[in-house]
């Protein structure tokens, strides 16, 4: 496989996601030769990749003077009563101060509904992708889709508090869905410009409504039902993608905000990590820099800033390679610590709207090293570092089961059941089991797409033409 470089990762995305969108179910129909359907090789860089190549094989790491811990405070938290001062011997265990914690229980509760809200609305989102991706070029729509309110975070000080979702039906009539502490009742009542549009449907003098219940006009067939034309279809399915992707990230940092506020309300005391002195004691409403240091002397720590989806493949003990930028020497090492605090620090290719946390790896030998010297970091992750991840496009999900359209030994289609197993930021899905690099697939969608069905063997610069 042609490894990704680290600085085209927002490239290759864009270019992925577009694909997936180029390659829909109108290019099915053109990538048909007198039935067959095409398949392409699973191992082609250009539908699957492994992560390795993925996250650009490693992070930007910087050399630190060992033995040093730093406190930060976030921004929900308030410092109680301090313990020590600056210039003052602790031991590891000693107290070094308090938090004051005010979370209230509102605050927890506004964040536990932003996640139900988020929740179903993904949900929804994900069902509109389905209805769009029904649609065919000039055939009357069966269903329309529904229309997403966006999510205030941290709680509304709307009418309702909870997610507003509208859904234009075939009558021209709206049907609002409203999420009260958890539980969805469902409310039927005309909306004033659907009211409008049904009475000037009967005069035959306005097209309907438009699948958004945005209320701009479509096409119409000849009968007055809603059609669609290719391009219209290829956006439609653009922006039900991206509206996934967006809740996907929304609920994720949601869930971490949740657990973090939970283990901050938890862990209200600050204790000493090591036996040094104290030097430095901070000002406590300075929520950008560290409040409070520790200093126990020592050789040298690599730290680099791990993005938080990612936060949990990293592991203390884990086995880490280390490069000298200045001498191209290599070392060894292991994860020392991981922080509960993010940093400011995302590199320059970070990722603004996910946070940061800083990773400590402490080296076997430290050799010619420098303090603040850069490196380059790999961890080590197993054979999993390796495995398929196929693009996400070509999985379907039926009744709780994965499958693939794979060549059968026949050259018939088959459609196949994997096991998938994490997501690379919602673009390539891993394969576990049920599919290898060997295999050929095709794209799940389209009339002569079925088990049974010929294949051809194609190359895939066809799904971007």
């Amino acid at each position: 496989m042609k490894k990704i470089p680290k600085k085209a990762k927002i490239i290759v995305g864009a270019a992925v996601l577009a694909g997936a969108v180029g390659f829909g179910c109108f290019r099915v129909y053109q990538s048909h030769f007198n039935g067959t359907v095409a398949v392409y090789s699973a191992s082609d860089d250009s539908i699957s990749t492994s992560e390795s190549n993925w996250r650009g094989g490693g992070y930007d790491g910087t050399i630190q003077a060992d033995g040093v811990q730093t406190v930060m405070i976030s921004e929900s938290q308030t410092v109680g009563e301090v313990a020590v001062k600056e210039g003052q011997q602790v031991k590891k265990g000693d107290k070094l101060f308090s938090y004051d914690t005010t979370l209230s229980d509102l605050d927890m509760q506004r964040a536990q509904l932003d996640i139900k809200k988020l929740e179903l609305q993904l949900k929804t989102a994900k069902n509109n992708l389905k209805i769009v991706q029904k649609y065919r070029p000039g055939e009357p729509i069966q269903e329309q889709i529904t229309q997403i309110d966006p999510v205030e975070s941290g709680g509304s000080d709307s009418k309702d508090s909870g997610s507003n979702m509208t859904n234009t039906g075939a009558s021209g009539s709206a049907v609002k869905v409203v999420l009260l502490g958890g539980d969805a009742e469902s409310v039927k009542k005309p909306d004033d410009d659907a009211s409008r549009g049904e009475a000037d449907d009967k005069n035959g003098s306005q097209a309907p409504s438009d699948a958004a219940g945005n209320g701009e006009n479509i096409p119409a067939d000849d009968n007055g039902e809603t059609t669609y034309t290719k391009q219209e279809i290829e956006q439609m399915i653009k922006e039900q993608k991206e509206s996934i992707r967006d809740l996907d990230l929304q609920l994720r940092q949601a869930k971490l905000q949740y657990t973090k506020k939970q283990k901050e309300e938890k862990n209200n005391t600050v204790y000493s990590e090591l036996d040094g002195t104290v030097t430095y004691v901070g000002d406590s409403s300075n929520k950008s820099k560290a409040f409070m240091k520790i200093s126990g002397g020592g050789g040298y720590l690599v730290k680099i800033s791990v993005n938080e989806f990612t936060l949990k493949e990293v592991q203390v003990g884990q086995s880490a390679t280390v490069q000298d930028w200045r001498t191209g020497e290599s070392y060894t090492g292991k994860v020392k610590s991981i922080s509960t605090y993010p940093s400011d620090d995302q590199g320059y290719m970070g990722n603004t709207n996910s946070s940061y946390y800083p990773v400590y790896i402490q080296l076997d030998d430290s050799g010619e090293l420098t303090d603040q010297s850069s490196v380059s970091v790999t961890l080590e992750n197993e054979s999993e570092q390796n495995s398929l991840y196929l693009e996400s496009a070509f999985i379907v999900k039926e009744n709780g089961k994965n499958y693939v359209y794979v060549q059968g030994e026949d050259e018939k289609l088959e459609k196949r059941q994997v096991t998938i197993g994490k997501s690379l930021d919602g673009y390539y899905t891993q394969i576990k089991n049920g599919l290898t690099g060997d295999d050929w697939v095709a794209f799940p969608y389209g009339k002569n797409v079925k088990e049974g069905a010929a294949t051809r063997q194609a190359d895939t610069s066809e799904l971007w033409q």
